[in-house]
């Protein structure tokens, strides 16, 4: 997102940036682990910022707050203290959730009194749905603006195929992103071993994406994996692991939907939704934090959180009406590159 909002800010050419690239990890596995190394980190950034200060005379500091947890709430500690001083106008991105929430049920006293002094009082707050206001409010923002994500239409150049109809004997459902029991990848295969045990004809199969954080989870899922078989002794899951640019396009045309059936506690807006509306997938997702703000008012595939059973019985009645909701216009009125780099120049040049 902030690679969109960069690009897109330097074609309109109303707002100069100069970015620090504040890279802390190199793949999922080091995401929110403590390294020393991080922390050297933090000041040559800080210092590059500062020196950013000085040289154009940037006032103005736009910053991506961490997700909850007390290693990436310290680094925000850390950053802030070496660089507040030193900018008038601090403008937070929220692209993570749950931080206000997380330091009221499991931070300590002096923990929520740091994080206001040091964190709070930002000139603006960009969150990503109404849910989303809470951790603006937390800390106390003066302005905030809602910004939806977007992303660039990956069939501009054509028309998406489609998808109920291309593959009668075999319904490919989709998971893809980060591979953890919050996310939910562990309901989706119980739903589609239900959905299977209720017909033998159905033959759903599951199309997994994405790398795993925790390798109790991976040892589970790979067991569960091969548990799960066909009559024939084909798989019901596949695990394609971690895919991107061509191969993660070409997954989204084999599919023939989306299963999102998250309840991670930091879910900030869910972009993988975004992804496969613009492909022309319908979803099957949770009623889990802003979730549904992301759908159409009364989209009928919305299930609980952690309810395999409510998977399965949405999975037969997706495949018979196939993409009657038309997801790929609501992507294309409300979710392109276009119109969150349009919000977000409008909210930043209202400070």
């Amino acid at each position: 997102m902030v690679q969109l909002l960069l690009e897109g800010l330097k074609r309109s050419g109303e707002i100069q940036c100069f970015h620090v690239n504040s890279r802390f990890s190199d793949d999922f596995e080091d995401i929110g682990r403590v390294r020393l190394g991080k922390i050297a980190l933090v000041f040559k950034y800080c210092f590059q910022a500062i020196a950013l200060r000085f040289r154009h005379g940037v006032r103005c500091i736009y910053y991506i707050p961490a997700s909850p947890g007390r290693a990436a709430l310290y680094r925000d500690w850390l950053t802030m203290a070496l660089c507040r001083p030193f900018f008038s106008t601090l403008i937070y991105h929220w692209e993570a959730a749950g931080l206000g929430e997380w330091l009221k049920q499991r931070g300590t006293a002096w923990e929520r009194l740091v994080s206001r002094w040091l964190l709070g009082g930002p000139e603006l707050s960009v969150v990503l749905a109404e849910y989303n206001r809470r951790d603006a409010d937390c800390f106390r923002s003066k302005h905030t603006a809602i910004v939806p994500n977007g992303v660039p239409d990956p069939c501009a150049q054509r028309t998406p195929r489609e998808k109920a109809a291309a593959r009668p004997e075999i319904f490919n459902v989709l998971f893809i992103g980060l591979c953890t029991r919050e996310k939910g990848i562990f309901d989706a295969m119980e739903g589609i071993a239900l959905a299977n045990s209720r017909d033998a004809n159905s033959r759903f199969r599951l199309l997994v994406a994405g790398g795993f954080w925790i390798e109790e989870e991976k040892v589970a899922f790979e067991k569960r994996m091969s548990e799960l078989r066909f009559a024939d002794g084909s798989p019901q899951v596949e695990y394609r692991g971690f895919v991107s640019g061509k191969a993660k396009e070409m997954l989204f045309e084999e599919s023939d939907c989306l299963l999102f059936p998250t309840c991670y506690n930091a879910e900030s807006f869910g972009i993988v939704l975004v992804e496969a509306m613009a492909h022309g997938l319908p979803v099957i997702t949770t009623h889990w934090r802003m979730i549904p703000e992301l759908l159409p008012k009364g989209y009928p595939f919305v299930v609980r959180p952690e309810a395999p059973l409510e998977i399965a019985e949405a999975l037969p009645r997706l495949r018979a009406q196939g993409n009657q909701w038309n997801l790929r216009q609501h992507y294309l009125d409300n979710f392109t590159e276009r119109h969150f780099v349009e919000k977000m120049k409008a909210a930043l040049l209202s400070v």
